[in-house]
Parts: structure tokens; C-alpha cells; sequence
């Protein structure tokens, strides 16, 4: 038998310092390291090249392989082929929904190649738009009467999952620990904040445990902040604009790469980051699904 190419990753601290320069291409997956290397997550398993352990392509799953993502330079796609067709450490004949995460436009043929010849069809594609935050100024962030800006809460966590369009199958336990360790925001309604009040990102409070925020985000596993949402009774006041802000900001004053992912069938979403001073759209992925 064959020597499987992927090796499991042993340093994951240095694995992201290593791929931090192939920005912004790298940025979930550098986010995603840090994630699973400070304890924030701990789905997925990271994988480096066996002969090749100065590359930069990196293969990494969840516990069950329905959930996969590839990261490798334009000059190594010959070596990211060769070792998705070699390994043993996807199932693709698993008959569970599989999965690929945020794959660079340049890996797509790639990695449609392999999948198709593995599975004798082509797999779904969903091609979205990233947005990067760069300014590392930020002006003063302010939240009105009647509200306050926190972490989410319990509550917020199973509520965001169950109103989610693509998340509701995640672990409540395990986002609600990504969310108070990496960076998420949440607005609640505080009958105490009698005015306008300051949002420190770098020192959000938890947000109450038993209520349910009027808008949200979180950072989830993969590296890019999600689940975005308003109660719909809640729009058109700001809130999406003031929580993206909150957690983008949340996440560079920890060393991560704010970011998002925006389907380019949500204009609504699409208009928002366009808007958003620091906000720029960076190129574009695509997520591949059985």
C-alpha cells in the first residue's frame, strides 16, 4: 500500500505563521489555526504534505470527513492534486453530504478534478464574495440608548443556529465556546443604558445567557465571521453594520484576519460590507458541496 501523503500537523501556531504571507488567500484557514491552537474550536484536524513539509498546502477535515478544506499556492496545485488523489484520509463514497470550504478561485478546477474522479460527478458550486477589514484604526464605535453590544450568550448561540440558513446542524456547546474565545457580538436590549454608550471590542461583556439578541454574528470554525442576521422587526436601524464592526474589531485586536464570506445572492449583506469604511472585497472563493 502506499504511504499516505498527509501527515498530521504538529505545530499548528507555526503552520499559520508559515502560511500568514499568502494573504488574503490564506486568511481563513490562518484564522482557523489560530482558532484550534488557542482552544477556540476543536473540529478540525490540520494536515501538511509528508515530503514536502516545507509547503504550503494543507488539507484539513472534521471528525467525520463530511467537512473539508485545502489551502496550497497557484505554484504547488500539481503537489495539492497529487495528494488528494492519493489520500486515504477523505471518505468520498461516505453517502454523507460532503462539504469543501472557501476554496480559492485557482484551486477550484483542481479540486473539481479530483472530486469528480472520485465520485463520477461534478460537485455543486457556490461562488461567493470576500470581504477583508484592513484599517487598523478604528474611529469610535457607539451603540444607542436602549441597547448594549456583548458576546453572545447561550440563548444567542442556539437562536443564531436555529435561524441560521446553513449552521443549524452545529453543536450549541461548541460555537458558544468559539464565540466567547475568538470573537462574536451581539445586540441585546438593556433598559439600563440610559444613553449612547462606548463598544470597547477588545473587552465586550458576555452577553445574558437566557435572552435573545436583536442582531448577531460569530466567527465559526472555517476562520471567517458568519451567521449574520436581524430580527426582522429589527432592520433598517443599523444593528448588522454595528455587530460586524464589533466582532471585526474583536477579532484584529486578538491577531486574526477579519473577514467574511458574502453569497452573491445576498445583496442586502453585499450592499452593507460595500458601504463599510475598511471593508473591502478581496476576490472572490467558492464553496463546493455534494
Amino acid at each position: 500500500m502506499a504511504e499516505e501523503p498527509f501527515v498530521a500537523a504538529e505545530n499548528l501556531l507555526l503552520l499559520a505563521e508559515k502560511i500568514q504571507g499568502d494573504f488574503p488567500y490564506s486568511a481563513s484557514v490562518y484564522n482557523s489555526l489560530l482558532f484550534h491552537a488557542r482552544n477556540h474550536a476543536r473540529s478540525f484536524k490540520f494536515h501538511t504534505l509528508r515530503s514536502r513539509p516545507e509547503s504550503h498546502v494543507i488539507l484539513w477535515t472534521n471528525e467525520d470527513k463530511s467537512e473539508i478544506g485545502v489551502h496550497a499556492k497557484p505554484d504547488e496545485i500539481p503537489l495539492l492534486k497529487e495528494a488528494l488523489t492519493k489520500t486515504r484520509l477523505l471518505a468520498w463514497q461516505s453517502g454523507r453530504r460532503l462539504c469543501i470550504y472557501n476554496v480559492q478561485d485557482y484551486l477550484t478546477e483542481t479540486v473539481q478534478d479530483v472530486a469528480t474522479s472520485k465520485l463520477g460527478a461534478p460537485l455543486l458550486l457556490g461562488s461567493v464574495y470576500t470581504f477583508v477589514r484592513e484599517v487598523e484604526k478604528f474611529p469610535t464605535l457607539r451603540s444607542s440608548a436602549g441597547l448594549r453590544v456583548c458576546k453572545l450568550g447561550r440563548v444567542g448561540v442556539a437562536h443564531m443556529l436555529a435561524t441560521s440558513k446553513h449552521h443549524t446542524h452545529r453543536d450549541v456547546d461548541e460555537i458558544l465556546q468559539l464565540a466567547r474565545g475568538s470573537s462574536s457580538a451581539g445586540v441585546y436590549e438593556d433598559e439600563g443604558a440610559s444613553q449612547d454608550s462606548l463598544v470597547d471590542a477588545d473587552a465586550m461583556p458576555s452577553g445574558p445567557q437566557d435572552r435573545k439578541p436583536l442582531a448577531w454574528v460569530t466567527c465559526l470554525q472555517y476562520g471567517a465571521l458568519a451567521a449574520l442576521m436581524t430580527e426582522p422587526e429589527q432592520r433598517r436601524r443599523g444593528l448588522a453594520q454595528l455587530v460586524v464592526e464589533a466582532a471585526g474589531r474583536g477579532m484584529a485586536g486578538q491577531g486574526y484576519v477579519p473577514h467574511a464570506y458574502v453569497e452573491k445572492d445576498n445583496e442586502p449583506s453585499f450592499r452593507m460590507f460595500s458601504r463599510m469604511a475598511g471593508w473591502r472585497r478581496a476576490h472572490d472563493a467558492i464553496f463546493m458541496h455534494t
